[in-house]
Formats: structure tokens, sequence, C-alpha cells
């Protein structure tokens, strides 16, 4: 359950991903409440999902053992199927 603080600054989306990252097992709560630390402290109005994915890059980052949760955010952001011809 997010505050009212955190509601306000990550908008629908965010909070979905925020929520399913929880739910996976690739955030812990306490991870997450960092992510939520760090997205507050951001000097902007509003957080979307792809804003939240480099906190949670940064977060994911700066813990240990943390590299293979590190890799699967990584993967879902730059893999990107580049076989169109």
């Amino acid at each position: 359950m997010l505050a009212p603080q955190e509601r306000d600054k990550l908008d629908v989306e965010a909070q979905g991903f925020l929520m399913f990252l929880e739910q996976q097992s690739v955030l812990s709560p306490a991870q997450r409440e960092l992510v939520l630390d760090r997205v507050i402290a951001l000097d902007v109005e509003e957080v979307d999902v792809e804003e939240l994915k480099w906190v949670i890059l940064m977060v994911l980052f700066n813990q240990p053992d943390q590299e293979a949760a590190y890799s699967w955010l990584e993967n879902l952001m730059f893999d990107h199927d580049e076989s169109v011809n």
C-alpha cells in the first residue's frame, strides 16, 4: 500500500509496475521502500514508469547479491526485438 505522497508522485502505470516487481520477488519490501524513498527525493512532479525503471536499476545496482534482479530488469528495459525486416 502506497502512502498518499507516493501515490501522488507515481503515475498509475508506475504504481502497477512497482507492485508487479514486488509480486514477482524482483524487489523485496525493503527494496521497494528504498525505491520509493529515491522517487520522493526526485525534483519532479510525477514519475512515469520509464523513470521508475531507472530508479529501480540504481537501487538494485547498489544492493549486494542482486545481480539476477538487476539483470532481469535490465533485459526488460533494453531487450528489443530487432528482427524486423
